[in-house]
């Protein structure tokens, strides 16, 4: 499961719930829960800042776990 999907589900949010607390749409979450790789480097710093989502889950080809 990604991150966003896991998130979103652990924490009973809609697709559009999540969009709101990250200032996106429901379009791009779709998109994040089907292809992790879809977001960009500068939205997952965003994504992080605003929920704390690990950068590394968001985007594991550029960030590695601590």
């Amino acid at each position: 499961m990604n991150a966003f999907l896991k998130y979103r589900k652990d924490h009973r949010l809609t697709q559009e719930r999540l969009a709101e607390l990250i200032g996106s749409t429901k379009a791009s979450i779709c998109r994040y829960e089907k292809d992790k790789r879809v977001i960009s480097v500068d939205r997952a710093k965003v994504v992080n800042d605003k929920i704390g989502i690990p950068l590394h889950k968001l985007r594991p080809d550029v960030w590695e776990a601590a």
